[in-house]
């Protein structure tokens, strides 16, 4: 397969894992906690799809340490940014663009119109790139530990060398 194929497959393919990933690993988590207001139901969909898509990516590099995966946040940024650009374009003549995008983006607008638009952006573009900057996150932290581990092993099997007694042949049966 040709490298530019397959960047493209392992991009997408860590794209589903961070964006659809949560969705099943936060589900039988839903239930643990019941929040009262809408505002709390916000604030834990963000914590629990954020830990987990961290958590997911943190294993998917481990496993697999693809590239990408540490790259993803550019795709949840500019994913955000299309989000913002579309909230700004839904402002209305009583509401000022920067208002607008304030309010929907971090999904402040939800408390007040939980069906609204804004809400809508709220789910299609803010949790969604939570998730993939958050997925990008883990892979980053999996790949630094990774590093620090390497260091410390190769710092290890130096000091070792340096304190193991020469070894000697053994003495001739005679």
């Amino acid at each position: 397969m040709p490298k530019p194929v397959r960047a493209a497959l392992v991009l997408l393919f860590c794209v589903v894992q961070a964006v659809f990933g949560p969705v099943f690993v936060d589900a039988p988590l839903w239930n643990i906690y019941h929040t009262k207001t809408v505002a709390a139901a916000l604030l834990k969909e963000v914590l629990l799809s954020s830990v987990t898509a961290f958590g997911i990516g943190y294993l998917v590099h481990h496993h697999w340490r693809w590239k990408s995966a540490k790259w993803l946040w550019l795709v949840g940024l500019g994913w955000l940014a299309i989000g913002s650009v579309l909230s700004a374009g839904q402002s209305s003549v009583f509401d000022s663009t920067a208002a607008t995008v304030w309010r929907s983006i971090p999904g402040t607008s939800c408390v007040s119109d939980p069906t609204g638009t804004s809400c809508t952006n709220f789910f299609v573009f803010t949790v969604l790139s939570n998730r993939a900057i958050f997925y990008s996150l883990g892979a980053i932290c999996c790949a630094a530990a990774a590093r620090t581990r390497s260091r410390e092993q190769e710092a290890h099997d130096s000091v070792s060398e340096l304190t193991e007694e020469p070894r000697t042949a053994p003495p001739a049966a005679g």
